[in-house]
């Protein structure tokens, strides 16, 4: 017979998981049959488009069980308003019908969500006809007030220059994604106020940055992107653009995290910039060239980052070694230098781009506080002879990075190159310089060679385990192999 007590208990944790269910977000309260079948409905379907079969029509569920689902999503949808908060439009074609389901749902979206901060991703993949643009640039002022995020992708940079004169509220993200010959969007006009008065974060894919906002926009800033996404629609800007980074950053007085698009060099620009660019709230910085014919802008030159943490250098295509003769990679050691940053600077990545050697170690002889190093060439050569024997912790050699914790690197010819890599951690644990994380990134799918590579780390984790306890005791290393098909 069941004692009171054991009911009393029953009761308590009955209770207890009742208040816990009901604190739960309504999509977790969909009941186990339909939230299964919805489910199933979503792996089938992904199942058959992995085989390239037709999809399985909502109609060949059963009847009862689809219209349950129907409802219990409907009931969701519309009693939890937190899924509301983004909208993506598309325009396909220039159409008065479309403009106008434009207007209503976004009339009917902002109505539905009027508790939380909107973001809205307005895509213009065709050119709309000026007077319909101009009805739903309307809708978008009425609106302006409760939007937190915009996204807008035009092919036309005339569609956005009413930007200038709305009053956005509580916009804090703004991305724009332009024709490449680009006027000034998003500066406010002289007689106006800030039409921004809460940005943070800008990201522009092809604005000009000698056309960039005034310093009523840029002095809020807490992120900003220009022309780091370019890349993908084959906008391949030259060295004009990036001499006036530097002054275009001046007004950035509050940024943490940057990142920018590397053009070809011109010889017909350059322009002084007078005095230093200070960035001493900068955190993160992130360079990416844009085309084989990129190289380091030298606007590095003009900018101070003393307090900078990431530095993050990586390529929209393979720049191998012999693609081109230089770089210019002391631009960027001038950057670590001058800032200096090299007290400060955590973690440092390369990825498919092929550094000097001479530059890179002179890098790493500078950052004497790195914690994490990333280094995935456009390819494994000879051209790399020195760099992992300066990891070592020999007496002959000045070791690089004294405090990393954590080594990433890749390469194509992973037999050859874990044996120089092997050494180096070898050589550390032997100097009591042991790492806590190594990862080799292998860019080929040959399992024969995984498995040797397997075989000859397996062997180095015993032979360092056995001759070197103490320190594996205190710092664990851990070894692991990426293999990434080509």
């Amino acid at each position: 017979m069941t004692s009171k007590k054991a009911i009393s208990d029953s009761t308590c944790n009955t209770r207890r998981l009742f208040q816990l269910f009901l604190k739960l977000p309504p999509i977790y309260r969909v009941p186990r049959d339909v939230f299964y079948r919805i489910l199933q409905f979503f792996c089938n379907s992904y199942a058959v488009l992995d085989h390239q079969q037709r999809t399985p029509e909502l109609i060949e569920l059963p009847q009862m069980v689809a219209v349950r689902v129907c409802h219990a999503w409907h009931d969701i949808v519309m009693k939890d308003p937190s899924l509301w908060r983004r909208l993506v439009f598309r325009y396909g074609m220039s159409a008065r019908g479309t403009v106008d389901k434009f207007n209503a749902a976004l009339a009917y979206w902002v109505k539905k969500a009027a508790p939380y901060t909107l973001s809205l991703t307005l895509s213009v993949e065709g050119r709309i006809k000026g007077h319909l643009w101009w009805d739903v640039t309307a809708s978008l002022e009425k609106w302006a007030w409760q939007l937190g995020a915009i996204t807008l992708v035009v092919p036309d940079t005339h569609y956005c220059r009413f930007l200038g004169n709305v009053d956005f509220l509580w916009l804090r993200h703004l991305e724009l994604d332009l024709d490449p010959f680009s006027h000034n969007a998003v500066t406010a006009r002289s007689s106006r106020t800030n039409p921004f008065p809460l940005i943070r974060s800008l990201d522009v894919v092809s604005l000009h940055p000698s056309q960039f906002p005034d310093e009523r926009v840029t002095s809020r800033l807490f992120s900003l992107s220009l022309l780091y996404h370019a890349g993908a629609r084959g906008y391949r800007p030259t060295l004009t653009s990036d001499w006036s980074y530097a002054t275009a950053l001046a007004g950035c007085s509050n940024l943490v995290e940057l990142s920018l698009g590397l053009g070809a060099a011109d010889p017909s620009s350059g322009v002084a910039v007078q005095g230093l660019v200070e960035l001493m709230t900068l955190r993160t910085l992130r360079l990416r060239f844009l085309s084989t014919q990129s190289v380091f802008g030298k606007f590095l030159e003009d900018i101070r980052c003393p307090n900078l943490l990431e530095l993050d250098v990586d390529s929209a295509e393979r720049i191998h070694a012999d693609d081109q003769t230089d770089l210019y990679e002391q631009r960027l050691t001038h950057l670590i230098l001058q800032s200096p940053c090299t007290w400060s600077l955590r973690s440092f990545s390369i990825r498919n781009v092929d550094f000097k050697e001479s530059e890179l170690i002179c890098m790493l002889i500078a950052l004497r506080a790195l914690w994490h190093f990333e280094f995935m060439p456009a390819s494994y050569s000879e051209s790399y002879p020195n760099l992992f024997r300066r990891f070592q912790g020999t007496s002959n050699w000045n070791p690089l990075c004294l405090t990393l914790d954590t080594l990433r690197v890749g390469s194509s010819e992973i037999l050859d190159f874990h044996k120089r890599l092997m050494g180096a951690i070898q050589s550390r644990c032997l100097h009591h310089l042991p790492l806590k994380r190594v990862q080799l990134v292998y860019y080929d799918d040959l399992l024969l060679e995984r498995a040797k590579l397997d075989e000859c780390i397996e062997g180095f984790t015993r032979h360092s385990r056995a001759f070197h306890e103490e320190c594996f005791r205190t710092r664990q290393v851990s070894v692991s192999v990426q293999v990434v098909p080509k």
